[in-house]
C-alpha cells in the first residue's frame, strides 16, 4: 500500500550558515557592481571634461585665425572659463552715467563693427586685468562712437588747448564702476562662461585652485603669446583626488599654439 502522511515529511530546509554564505556572497557581487558603476560615472566624468577644455581651446585658435584678432583662453576661477575676443584698453577710468549705467572709454580701438549693433540682450564684457584676486564683467547694451572735445594736451592753467578726437563710449549694465580703470585690457565674450562638473578643478602648470597664470593668448597666426617658451599645461583633476597620477593634462605649445592632450 502506497505509504501516507506529510509529502514535505524528510526535506531539508537552508542552514543558518548557508543562508549567511548566500547574503554574503550577494553583499560581495553589489559592493562590486557599484565600484563599476562610480567608476565608470568617473571616467566618463574626466572624458566630458577634457573634451570641454580641449575643444574650448581648438575653438579659441579658430577663431583667432578666422577674425585676425587675439583670442583669449581666461580661467574665471577653479573650474570655469570662457573665451574672450580682445578689443583694446581703456583710456580713462570708468564713469556712472545715465540711470546709474557703467561708462567704459576707449580712445584708441576700433570699434565700428559693435556701435549700434549690440544684440539686445547685450554682450559680455570682461576686464581681462584682474582686481581684488578676480576677473569682473558687465552685459554691455550699447557702443557708440562720440566727439571728444573735453580734454586737454595740458592743463587749461598750464596754457593748454583743447583738442577734439573720436571715442568710443561702451555703456554697460549698473555695476561696480571702481574696478574698471585706465589701462585696463578688456575684451568682449564669444561663447558663454563655461562650468566643469562639481568636483573637478582646472589649473596651470599644477593642481592650483588659484592659479597664477590663468590666460592662454591665440593670436591671429595661431601661435600662442605671453606666457612661456616650451608649452603650457593646462590640468583637469578632481578636488578629492588632487595628484598629477589622476589629472588629465593638455599641452599648448608656445608659440606654435599647437595643442594636444598628454598620454
Amino acid at each position: 500500500m502506497p505509504r501516507c502522511g506529510n509529502p514535505s515529511r524528510g526535506r531539508r530546509g537552508f542552514t543558518v550558515l548557508e543562508l549567511l554564505t548566500v547574503i554574503a556572497i550577494m553583499m560581495v557581487v553589489s559592493t562590486i557592481l557599484v565600484a563599476s558603476f562610480f567608476g565608470m560615472g568617473r571616467a566618463a566624468a574626466y572624458t566630458t571634461a577634457r573634451n570641454a577644455v580641449f575643444n574650448t581651446l581648438h575653438l579659441a585658435r579658430q577663431r583667432a585665425l578666422m577674425d585676425g584678432s587675439r583670442v583669449f583662453f581666461m580661467l574665471i576661477d577653479s573650474n570655469s572659463f570662457v573665451l574672450v575676443h580682445g578689443a583694446g584698453t581703456l583710456s580713462l577710468d570708468a564713469a556712472t552715467g545715465p540711470g546709474g549705467r557703467m561708462l567704459l572709454f576707449d580712445a584708441y580701438s576700433d570699434l565700428t563693427n559693435f556701435v549700434n549693433s549690440v544684440p539686445e540682450n547685450g554682450v559680455r564684457i570682461w576686464n581681462m586685468s584682474r582686481r581684488s584676486n578676480q576677473y569682473v564683467s558687465a552685459n554691455v547694451v550699447k557702443v557708440e562712437m562720440v566727439l571728444d572735445s573735453e580734454k586737454y594736451l595740458v592743463p587749461p592753467e598750464d596754457g593748454g588747448t583743447e583738442y577734439s578726437r573720436l571715442i568710443y563710449h561702451i555703456e554697460t549694465e549698473p555695476t561696480d564702476v571702481s574696478k574698471w580703470k585706465q589701462g585696463d585690457r578688456y575684451g568682449f565674450e564669444l561663447y558663454p562662461r563655461q562650468e566643469l562638473s562639481k568636483g573637478f578643478y582646472l589649473g596651470f602648470e599644477g593642481l592650483e585652485t588659484e592659479p597664477k597664470n590663468d590666460v592662454i593668448v591665440f593670436r591671429p597666426d595661431g601661435g600662442t603669446e605671453g606666457y612661456k617658451d616650451g608649452c603650457t599645461e593646462v590640468y583637469i583633476y578632481e578636488k578629492i583626488k588632487q595628484d598629477e597620477a589622476n589629472a588629465v593634462k593638455i599641452e599648448v605649445a608656445n608659440p606654435s599654439g599647437t595643442i594636444k592632450v598628454k598620454p
